[in-house]
């Protein structure tokens, strides 16, 4: 597959997903003392998952601009950022099964879940010479879509205080 096609697309996502992570960044540090409470463990939690989500993201849409990224190493950076990306899931589950009903941690993970098995299949893909443009197209839009939800659960939270 020609990923040159692909790669104005790649550039967007990489300036979307810079511009949300700098206003998280910024919107954070304006309520950093808030954020950092003893008292609201979950809020840092959160705003941990959605950074890690828009950087990720980044990363990825980065590597995919690379002029050949057939042959460069972008097949094991994937998997890199998938296998970071499933220890994120299993320590921060571990964590928050204690304290979160089902709903919750059904909403809390089943997009961030979703976008992990999509990572694992377009790595899976790339290692064996098929680099998939649309699937990792794709798979980058449901990373930047859990950052924002995350986002957006900060916000509400801020707002109901």
């Amino acid at each position: 597959m020609n990923l040159q096609a692909w790669q104005s697309s790649f550039a967007t996502l990489a300036s979307v997903c810079a511009t949300l992570s700098g206003l998280l960044f910024v919107a954070l540090s304006i309520k950093l003392g808030r954020v950092g409470a003893q008292e609201r463990p979950m809020l840092l939690s959160v705003a941990k998952g959605s950074f890690s989500e828009f950087i990720g993201a980044l990363l990825i849409a980065l590597m995919m601009q690379a002029p050949d990224a057939s042959t460069h190493p972008v097949p094991w950076m994937l998997l890199i950022i998938m296998m970071a990306r499933v220890w994120w899931h299993i320590s921060h589950f571990r964590h928050a099964r204690r304290n979160l009903s089902l709903y919750i941690l059904y909403r809390e993970f089943l997009l961030p879940l979703l976008s992990t098995f999509g990572l694992a299949l377009a790595a899976y893909h790339a290692v064996n010479g098929r680099i998939f443009g649309p699937m990792i197209y794709w798979t980058v839009v449901m990373i930047m879509c859990s950052g924002c939800q995350k986002s957006w659960r900060i916000l509400l939270r801020e707002l109901e205080r």
